[in-house]
C-alpha cells in the first residue's frame, strides 16, 4: 500500500502527460463499472448515467436508487472537479518549472548551440544579437550552472527583450552523449563550447565533450564549424603534438581566449611600434602581473615582434616581466625549455642580476631576448627602472598590463611614474567587463596612448568568424606550391592541417600588418612587386625569424649546430623526435629563403583574399 501510494504521489508530482492519462484511464474504469452497476441493476440507460456522472446537478433524475446516483454523483464530483483542477495545476506549475529550470526539451534544427556559461558567454551573445548574417538563427545555451540565475542574469545585462526571446536555456552537463543529442548538436549551424567558469577540470571537460560531438556528429552531411575554448597552455600544447583527424563534419578551432585577446591587439592595432632596417631602437615590451594573460601576451607577443633591424644591429626585442618570483619563473623555463635553451634570459631581484647565455652548441641566433623582475610593478626599483627606460633614447617601451582583475589593470595603469606617460609610452589594459574609466583616460591625454584589450574592446572578433581567414590563405599559397596533390580550395587546405600548422599559419599572417608597417608598403600587388631584392630577403629574413619563434613555443626543438648539417634525417627527427633542422640562421637555410620568398610575394592575396 505504501508503494502504491508512493508511486501515486510521484507520479502526480513530475508527471505532465502522465498525470493527465493516469486520471482518464481511472475515470473510464469507473465509468464502464458504473454503468455495468446501473444497467445490470437499476435499469439505468446509459446516457443518464454519463450525465450524472459528468454532470452532479443531474441528481434530481427519476432513474435509478437514490443511493447509485448518490455513489454516481460524488465519483464525477471527486474525477472531474477535485482531480482534474489539482492535474492540470499540476501540469501548468510543472511545465512551468521545467522552463525556468532549463529542464524542458525542444526540437532545434540550424541553431547556435553554446555548451557552458563561461564569462565570455554574455559577449559572445551580444555579438550574436549585432552580427547582420545571424539574426534569424535561435540560440541554445546548454549550461550546468543555475539556468533561473544565469537567465535572470543575461535578460538584465543585454536589455533586449526581442533578441532575449530567441535564447532558450538548457540545463544539462556537457560530458553526456544522451544531453547533446537533446541539444540538438547534429543540427546546429555553429557550436560553441566554452565550459563553465571556476572549473577544476574544464580543459579535460571540453575535450570530452568535443569527443562526444564528433561522435554524434559523424562526417556525413553539412560542415559544422566548432570553437572548442581551452584555459591551460599546456593543453594547446597537447593539442600540437597529435596529427590531422580523419573526416568529420565538426571543422574544429581550438582557441585559448587570453591568447586571441592578444592576437587582436597586435594584429589589429598599432600598439607595436615600427622599425626600418637602419633604425637603432629595439622594442621594450614590459608586461606587468603574473597570470596566465601575461603568459598569453609573451608568447604571442613573441611570435609577432621581429624587425628587419636584427639582421645588421643585432638588436633583440626584450621581454621584461614584471612580478615573477623564482616559482613563476620557473614554470615559465620549464614550459619553454626548447626557447630557452637558444634564448639570452636574466632574472632580476634586489639583490642582483643572474644572466643566462644560450646554450652553445646551439649558437646564438634568436631576435628576442627575456628578462624576469621579482619585484611589483609599484614597488621603487621598478619605478626607477621604468623611468629610465621611458627616457632612453634607443629603448621603444610599451607596457601590458595583464593582472587578475579590471580593477587592478585599471588601478596600475594609472598609477606608473610620471616620466612613462610623458614619453607617450603605449600601453595595453586588458578589461573584460566594461572600457568606461580607461577610455575616459585617454581623453585627458595624461597617461600616455591607452589601448584595451578583452572582451571589453568592442572591436573584439568576439564569435572567432574572422579568426583564422588570414591564416587559411598563408596556408593556401603553401599548399599550391608544395600541396601533393594541392588541394582544390582553401577550405579542403585548412581542413588537412593538424592543430600545429593550422596555428603557425594564423601567426604568420597576423604578423603581416607589422612587417608592412616596417617597410612603409601596402597590402597591393604595385607595393609588392616595387621591393627591392634586398628589402624582399629583408622581409623574408624576418618572417623566418618569426616563424622559429612559433615553432619553439609550439614544441619544436633545434638540433645543435653540428647536427643540422645533416639533413638527410630531416623527415624522421621532425616527425619521431620534434626536432625541426630550420630552426636555425637564415643563411644556413637557401631552401627557406625560397618558402618565406613565397609569403611575402602574395601578402597581397592574403590580407584581402584577392
Amino acid at each position: 500500500m505504501k508503494r502504491i501510494r508512493q508511486k501515486l504521489d510521484k507520479m502526480l508530482f513530475e508527471g505532465q502527460g502522465q498525470q493527465l492519462l493516469w486520471l482518464s484511464v481511472t475515470s473510464v474504469v469507473v465509468l464502464l463499472i458504473l454503468l455495468l452497476i446501473g444497467w445490470m441493476f437499476e435499469g439505468m440507460k446509459w446516457q443518464s448515467i454519463v450525465a450524472l456522472f459528468m454532470d452532479p446537478g443531474n441528481f434530481d433524475s427519476p432513474e435509478g436508487h437514490d443511493i447509485f446516483r448518490i455513489a454516481t454523483a460524488l465519483l464525477g464530483a471527486f474525477f472531474f472537479s477535485t482531480l482534474l483542477i489539482s492535474v492540470f495545476t499540476n501540469i501548468f506549475e510543472n511545465i512551468s518549472s521545467s522552463y525556468k529550470k532549463g529542464e524542458s526539451i525542444y526540437s532545434f534544427k540550424n541553431h547556435i548551440l553554446i555548451v557552458g556559461s563561461a564569462r565570455p558567454l554574455k559577449s559572445m551573445l551580444c555579438a550574436i544579437r549585432d552580427n547582420s548574417d545571424l539574426q534569424r538563427k535561435s540560440i541554445l545555451v546548454m549550461t550546468a550552472s543555475n539556468v533561473e540565475t544565469l537567465r535572470s542574469k543575461m535578460e538584465i545585462q543585454l536589455a533586449d527583450p526581442a533578441f532575449f526571446d530567441r535564447i532558450s536555456f538548457f540545463h544539462r552537463e556537457r560530458n553526456y552523449l544522451k544531453y547533446l543529442k537533446e541539444a540538438c548538436a547534429d543540427k546546429a549551424s555553429m557550436i560553441y563550447v566554452i565550459g563553465e567558469d571556476g572549473e577544476p577540470a574544464h580543459d579535460a571537460l571540453n575535450i570530452h565533450c568535443l569527443n562526444l560531438l564528433e561522435e554524434l556528429c559523424g562526417n556525413e552531411g553539412a560542415v559544422i564549424p566548432c570553437y572548442l575554448i581551452m584555459e591551460k597552455h599546456f593543453t594547446l600544447r597537447l593539442f600540437n603534438y597529435m596529427s590531422s583527424k580523419k573526416a568529420s563534419r565538426l571543422n574544429v578551432e581550438v582557441i585559448n581566449e587570453s591568447d586571441y585577446a592578444v592576437e587582436q591587439l597586435l594584429k589589429e592595432s598599432e600598439f607595436l611600434p615600427a622599425f626600418r632596417a637602419d633604425d637603432e631602437r629595439r622594442l621594450h615590451l614590459v608586461i606587468c602581473g603574473s597570470s596566465l594573460l601575461s603568459h598569453s601576451f609573451a608568447t604571442i607577443a613573441a611570435q609577432i615582434c621581429h624587425y628587419p633591424n636584427f639582421a645588421g644591429s643585432k638588436t633583440r626585442t626584450r621581454f621584461s616581466l614584471i612580478g615573477f618570483d623564482e616559482r613563476d619563473r620557473d614554470s615559465f623555463l620549464a614550459s619553454y625549455r626548447n626557447l630557452f635553451d637558444l634564448s639570452h634570459f636574466r632574472y632580476v631581484t634586489t639583490k642582483g642580476t643572474a644572466e643566462t647565455p644560450p646554450r652553445s652548441e646551439f649558437g646564438d641566433f634568436l631576435d628576442i631576448e627575456w628578462e624576469f623582475i621579482k619585484e611589483p610593478l609599484m614597488s621603487p626599483s621598478v619605478n626607477a627602472l621604468l623611468e629610465k627606460w621611458a627616457t632612453d633614447p634607443k629603448e621603444a617601451l610599451v607596457l601590458a598590463m595583464c593582472y587578475l582583475d579590471d580593477e587592478t589593470n585599471t588601478f596600475m595603469s594609472l598609477h606608473l611614474p610620471k616620466a612613462v606617460y610623458e614619453s607617450g609610452t603605449h600601453i595595453a589594459v586588458h578589461q573584460n567587463d566594461s572600457s568606461e574609466m580607461m577610455d575616459l583616460a585617454n581623453t585627458t591625454g595624461m597617461f600616455g596612448k591607452v589601448f584595451i584589450f578583452g572582451n571589453a574592446h568592442p572591436g573584439e572578433d568576439l564569435l572567432f568568424l574572422n579568426r583564422s581567414s588570414m591564416g587559411k590563405r598563408v596556408n593556401r599559397v603553401y599548399d599550391s606550391a608544395y600541396g601533393n596533390p594541392p588541394a582544390k580550395d582553401e577550405e579542403e587546405a585548412w581542413r588537412r592541417l593538424p592543430y600545429a600548422h593550422k596555428q603557425s599559419s594564423i601567426i604568420s599572417a597576423n604578423s603581416i600588418p607589422l612587417k608592412l608597417r616596417c617597410f612603409d608598403i601596402e597590402p597591393t600587388e604595385k607595393d609588392i612587386r616595387g621591393l627591392s631584392d634586398e628589402q624582399l630577403a629583408c622581409l623574408s629574413e624576418v618572417e623566418h625569424r618569426r616563424w622559429m619563434a612559433t615553432q619553439l613555443l609550439m614544441g619544436y626543438y633545434a638540433a645543435p649546430s653540428e647536427q643540422r648539417k645533416d639533413r638527410s634525417h630531416f623527415k624522421e627527427l621532425k616527425t619521431k623526435k620534434f626536432i625541426h633542422l630550420d630552426i636555425a640562421p637564415y643563411d644556413e637555410l637557401p631552401e627557406e629563403e625560397k618558402k618565406d620568398t613565397l609569403i611575402m610575394n602574395n601578402i597581397p592575396y592574403i590580407m584581402t583574399g584577392k
